[in-house]
C-alpha cells in the first residue's frame, strides 16, 4: 500500500521538560506528518499548535490532546501534499519555534 516510502524522524530536547517527535512518511504524492509532544501545560500552546496546521492546511487525520498532571501530550497525523517537502519543513519549523 505505501510505495516508496521514505522515512525521517527528529527529536528535540530543547527543554528537559518537553519533548518533540516529528516523523514524516512519503507515498505517491503526499506525505504523512506524524507529530507528537509531550511538555508542561501552559496556555495557548495547543491552539498556535492547531493553528499552524490550519494556516497550512494540510488534511488532518487524527488529532489528539490530554492533559495529566499539568503534562500535556498532543499528537497530530496529517497528510501534506509533497512539494519538495516544503510543506512539511515549514510545518515542522513552525511547532519548533514555539
Amino acid at each position: 500500500m505505501l510505495e516508496e516510502m521514505k522515512e525521517s524522524r527528529m527529536k528535540v530536547l530543547a527543554n528537559p521538560n518537553c519533548s518533540v517527535s516529528v516523523s514524516v512518511a512519503t507515498c505517491n504524492q503526499h506525505d504523512i506528518f506524524q507529530y507528537r509532544e509531550e511538555t508542561v501545560a501552559r496556555t495557548g500552546l495547543t491552539t498556535a499548535i492547531l493553528r499552524i496546521f490550519l494556516e497550512n492546511q494540510p488534511e488532518v487525520l487524527s488529532s489528539n490532546v490530554f492533559v495529566n498532571d499539568g503534562k500535556l501530550t498532543m499528537s497530530v497525523t496529517a497528510l501534506v501534499k509533497n512539494e519538495k517537502g516544503a510543506s512539511v519543513e515549514k510545518i515542522k519549523s513552525e511547532i519548533i519555534s514555539l
